[in-house]
């Protein structure tokens, strides 16, 4: 178990353990898969010391969601009613209160869980998943993010980062 204290730790000890190793943020999903078995990687990698991508933030160009924010904060952001009203009804409609409150952005996109609405929204809005290395990052469409049921082009070296909603154009809704 490492808990380390900032995102290039945390990109190093992926980077060092590649596939042996999983990133717990939230833990919703993955401490589930971990109990039935379905996961047993030899390390976790704990992402709660981590500072500075649980933000929720907001350009001209777009909306960006901090891989950590919760989707509790999502649901109640005040910029993310205001930019993108859709996005935070239907995290709101996402499990109970308490699963909300500790569950990720990062988190749900990354296990690919296939019985999840974020994932149609954020599609329909042009969203886009940032992942990060320790060799760099990069951005991928969301339509091309997930590959199969509970599988995406996220590599073993990489971390989730941030999920960037493009702005609307005017008069849409």
């Amino acid at each position: 178990y490492r808990e380390p204290e900032t995102l290039e730790e945390a990109l190093a000890l992926l980077g060092e353990l590649g596939e042996e190793a999983k990133v717990v943020a939230g833990g919703t999903a993955l401490v589930i898969m971990l109990n039935q078995r379905l996961l047993m990687p030899s390390h976790l990698i704990s992402l709660r010391k981590v500072q500075g991508i649980d933000q929720i933030e907001s350009s001209e160009e777009a909306l960006q969601l901090g891989a950590l924010a919760t989707l509790r904060a999502v649901e109640t952001s005040p910029v993310v009613k205001e930019q993108s009203p859709v996005l935070a009804e239907t995290y709101a409609q996402v499990a109970t209160l308490r699963i909300r409150n500790m569950a990720t952005v990062g988190g749900s996109l990354a296990h690919a869980d296939p019985n999840q609405d974020p994932p149609v929204i954020l599609m329909a809005l042009d969203a886009r998943v940032g992942l990060a290395s320790a060799g760099g990052s990069r951005e991928v469409v969301l339509d091309e993010f997930f590959t199969d049921y509970y599988e995406t082009v996220v590599r073993p070296d990489e971390l989730v980062t941030r999920v960037v909603v493009p702005r609307a154009a005017p008069h849409t809704g």
